[in-house]
């Protein structure tokens, strides 16, 4: 497959299809004013704006991932004729990834450099603004690299695992929960203290075959994707009580690899309140948002597989006839705009979205900011 692969190919099948947008969005080597967009949908109280900032990687591995600030956006990128031997079952299972670098793109300046040239994967940010990353060096041990984008200072601690993957900083820094690898289709959370480098075990499994994707609901707390026998539950772990709890059963597949699917979409999926998590259920074709203070969860339109938080209490969904901008309480649903688009970064104050389109060229995706003005 050529072009904007398919990520995760069940959830994001979206980008396999990327081209089909209503706007007119072209790659440029710096930010320029696009003129301004009436919404879609007939909400003459929102206006978008859409600015194209620049061409990005894709990967067909991950979606880039932003800053907390919205400046920088991280993407991994595969050496030019590799693309067919590193595949997504390649990063879930933790090797094969040499031709996998990692790049980080200024939205201010348009100007792209490259964090890592080999080896490098499922990057995340941190909430004080550095780059965390797994990175396979040839040493036989898995490590985290804690990059600074202002000095381009690099922290490296070793996992003393053989394969890591999901690496999640913790919101004060101190920890990172990461999911091992200890055997093939076998996955657990385990914990690694960032000052000392100590590795401490996670969640207790109970006969789980897997845990995936470890979400930091507060420095003490942890949700995860658990499964065991024929069953998928979100989990969420309080490091006090000892014991996790489930918090919702979720449709996911049986298989490690395909299981990724769940949260690929969703770079972000706790809201910023904490009360949500957005996840993919595979059962339904949709994004859902489940309620961590009563368990319920409330799907979003059929076929949404991507989607961001855009401020506290809004969530913008993709599908592949645009993005909508819904509250996950309920009422109307506001279209942004018509086409393909994956959205992957929304504003603390939701005045802003980022969202990837087709690129022009082979394995790219256009950048562009969509600004949401009010009244």
């Amino acid at each position: 497959m050529t072009g904007a692969r398919c990520i995760y190919a069940a959830v994001l099948a979206a980008a396999c299809s990327l081209g089909g947008c209503a706007t007119t969005t072209t790659p440029v080597d710096r930010p320029q004013a696009a003129p301004a967009g009436t919404a879609a949908g007939g909400a003459s109280h929102l206006r978008v704006e859409v600015q194209p900032l620049a061409t990005v990687s894709n990967s067909g591995l991950e979606l880039p991932v932003v800053s907390p600030d919205g400046r920088y956006v991280a993407c991994l990128d595969v050496r030019v004729g590799s693309h067919s031997a590193v595949t997504p079952a390649s990063l879930m299972r933790g090797e094969g990834l040499a031709a996998v670098s990692l790049k980080l793109l200024d939205t201010t300046t348009g100007r792209s450099r490259t964090v890592a040239t080999g080896g490098a994967c499922w990057p995340s940010w941190t909430a004080a603004g550095k780059l965390l990353y797994v990175s396979y060096d040839g040493s036989g041990s898995a490590m985290l690299v804690l990059y600074d984008p202002a000095t381009g200072d690099a922290e490296r601690k070793s996992t003393g695992l053989a394969k890591v993957i999901m690496a999640a900083p913790s919101p004060d820094g101190r920890m990172v929960a990461m999911v091992a690898l200890p055997q093939p289709g076998k996955a657990i959370i385990r914990l690694l203290t960032w000052r000392t480098a100590t590795l401490l075990p996670g969640p207790a499994a109970d006969g789980a075959d897997w845990q995936l994707r470890p979400i930091w609901l507060s420095g003490q707390e942890l949700a995860y994707v658990q499964r065991r026998g024929d069953k998928s539950s979100l989990m969420r772990w309080q490091f006090a009580a000892g014991r996790p709890c489930r918090v919702a059963t979720i449709s996911t597949p049986a298989d490690l690899v395909d299981a990724g699917q769940s949260f690929a979409g969703i770079v972000s999926p706790r809201s910023p309140d904490g009360r949500f998590l957005a996840y993919y259920d595979a059962g339904a074709d949709a994004i859902c948002l489940v309620d961590l203070t009563t368990g319920r969860s409330r799907k979003l339109e059929e076929h949404s597989r991507a989607g961001c938080w855009a401020g506290p209490r809004a969530f913008a969904e993709c599908t592949g006839r645009g993005v909508m901008l819904m509250r996950p309480d309920g009422g109307a649903r506001n279209t942004l705009m018509d086409g393909t688009w994956l959205a992957c970064w929304g504003a603390a104050d939701g005045g802003q979205i980022l969202c990837l389109s087709r690129g022009s060229g082979p394995w790219t995706f256009n950048l562009v900011r969509m600004r949401l003005i009010r009244g």
